[in-house]
């Protein structure tokens, strides 16, 4: 999905997840929460804590180190520095923006272009963005647009961990994976702490681990409402799966008097048709779910599905 403090297509979650029902627990379950990337993280632990555990101290850090790499609306950050040079010469990835390229570049491919981190400067065009207006671009500034974008036009070196534009005004917007990266590095934190039985959710990106309930008498899944078409939701017990949602009318906006959605197409620069549903794809790593999701939510029904199939990733619910 495309982050939600530059795109807006996240729905979030956090409040249909249900996090705080513990049974049979001997302790008080552990709640972390805290601000970045635009919007707000909660994590919930059920597990003990290691004693010299400093968890919520370490997650701040490692959001900060990634939104300070891949954040296009901190001035100070890699991207953000990236963006505003036009250069055509390689210049290095820092290690987590390239994790984030890799994922993009794949799921672009597989998509058939679905999923385009370099259609920033499209989005803005229709008022969404840092920016925000309520005229329409002009045909032919949107042929201008369109030949700036395009990940075809961007070349990562594996070798090198480089990345080089091959038009000037290229510009990467990493908004539809970070969120979703960053829940996976946080699960890979509290993994390795020899943790198990969490759920993080990040502006409405989650990954449920475990169970909500660790006695020997019950083992309850973490509870999850999926947004759907029109308000509806679909409950779901989940454990050990990423989900996450793009689409919905919370970020749609009037443009030349009509409403139109906040997510745009990359095959033709324009918005899609439908403005009022959501998506949910889930995976078993965030950024993966994150990605597809805003990729499906552009495309048709079956082309969704088939797309989703072939992914092996879980399409969970469709916008209408």
């Amino acid at each position: 999905m495309r982050w939600v403090w530059s795109v807006g297509v996240v729905v979030g979650l956090f409040a249909a997840v249900q996090l705080f029902q513990f049974r049979n627990q001997s302790s008080t379950p552990t709640v972390i929460s805290g601000s970045a990337m635009g919007t707000r993280y909660h994590i919930k632990i059920a597990d003990a804590l290691p004693v010299e555990a400093r968890i919520e101290d370490d997650i701040e850090s490692l959001v900060d180190e990634i939104e300070d790499e891949a954040s296009q609306w901190r001035e100070s950050s890699w991207v953000s520095h990236f963006n505003s040079e036009n250069s055509l010469a390689p210049i290095r990835a820092p290690d987590h923006v390239w994790a984030i390229l890799l994922v993009a570049k794949e799921v672009y491919n597989k998509s058939g272009g679905l999923l385009d981190v370099t259609i920033g400067p499209l989005v803005e065009s229709w008022g969404f963005g840092h920016q925000p207006h309520s005229d329409p671009p002009a045909p032919h500034d949107l042929e201008k647009l369109r030949a700036v974008c395009g990940f075809d036009k961007l070349v990562l070196d594996g070798r090198q961990q480089t990345i080089k534009r091959k038009v000037p005004g290229l510009r990467i917007d990493l908004s539809a994976l970070a969120k979703g990266y960053a829940v996976d590095q946080i699960d890979a934190h509290l993994k390795g702490l020899g943790l198990g039985n969490y759920v993080i959710e990040f502006g409405g990106e989650v990954m449920a681990r475990g169970y909500k309930s660790c006695s020997n008498e019950h083992r309850d899944s973490w509870r999850i409402a999926l947004p759907g078409y029109d308000g509806r939701r679909q409950i779901l017990g989940v454990n050990n799966l990423a989900y996450a949602t793009s689409g919905g009318s919370e970020q749609n906006r009037k443009v030349g008097g009509n409403s139109v959605t906040h997510l745009i197409d990359p095959r033709t620069g324009r918005p899609t048709r439908d403005i009022t549903g959501a998506v949910t794809v889930g995976a078993d790593r965030c950024v993966v779910a994150d990605a597809w999701a805003t990729a499906l939510c552009v495309a048709s029904k079956e082309e969704a599905r088939h797309l989703a199939e072939h992914a092996e990733v879980e399409l969970m619910d469709w916008r209408d």
